[in-house]
């Protein structure tokens, strides 16, 4: 190796270095970015995932007026009956459509569904009224001195289906 190839060699070491450093660097400051739109309500972090404002706002409506068609009651008590029938397709037809594959598994579960069908009456459940909202509405229920949540969204087209239960 001659004095002209070792040279090249060195001037190259400060240089990748520099990259590695201004990569380094671009990482922390993306990642500071990111906290700080988090932490300004710019970005939403639901179950791990990162939204926009106009994203979550997509997904989880819950600024417009539509005329409602059914209520919470309604659905909650065709829910449970469906349970009871063992009626699970009907069921799910009271879920949210994007938690409908995660509650068909739950249901499958022969232990889960004994554990869904011991739901109280619709005459047990009392509305949240500190937490529920136009288009979002929680219930709660106490079972066994527990407290229970139930969780509804008003969908755009007017239906109020499960969101959580």
């Amino acid at each position: 190796m001659d004095k002209k190839e070792e040279r090249q060699t060195k001037s190259k070491k400060p240089l990748i270095l520099k990259i590695i450093g201004a990569v380094i660097l671009l990482f922390f400051v993306y990642m500071g970015w990111i906290y700080y739109q988090l932490e300004t309500g710019q970005l939403f972090l639901v179950d791990g995932e990162v939204y926009t404002r106009e994203e979550a706002m997509e997904k989880w409506p819950d600024k417009y007026h539509v005329e409602a068609k059914n209520t919470p009651e309604e659905v909650y008590s065709k829910f449970r009956q469906a349970l009871l029938d063992d009626d699970i397709e009907t069921a799910l037809e009271c879920i949210e459509e994007e938690e409908r594959s995660r509650y068909r598994k739950l249901l499958s579960k022969k232990d889960m569904l004994k554990n869904y069908k011991t739901l109280p009456p619709v005459s047990e459940i009392n509305k949240d009224e500190e937490n529920s909202y136009e288009n979002m509405v929680n219930y709660y229920y106490i079972q066994n001195e527990k407290e229970y949540s139930l969780g509804f969204i008003k969908k755009q087209n007017g239906y109020w289906k499960i969101e959580a239960i």
